[in-house]
């Protein structure tokens, strides 16, 4: 993971970095506040898992009253 920090970056990979660097001290030095919305793998697991149970028993319940079943 390191090593794809400290990778030698393409000039417009440079620009783009310069530019958001430049942005973020100007908004900084207006008062605001900057935070890292990255979130972890782990995270994104836990939240798709949390998601898409209910989801899934949503489409079950409703496929199931469109389409009852006839014995």
């Amino acid at each position: 993971m390191d090593d794809e920090k400290n990778r030698k970056l393409s000039a417009r990979e440079q620009r783009r970095l310069d530019v958001f660097e430049k942005t973020s001290e100007a908004l900084v030095g207006q008062g605001y506040k900057r935070n890292d919305l990255n979130i972890s793998v782990v995270k994104a697991n836990l939240f798709v898992l949390l998601l898409a149970i209910p989801v899934t028993a949503i489409g079950v319940l409703l496929f199931a009253w469109k389409n009852p079943m006839r014995c």
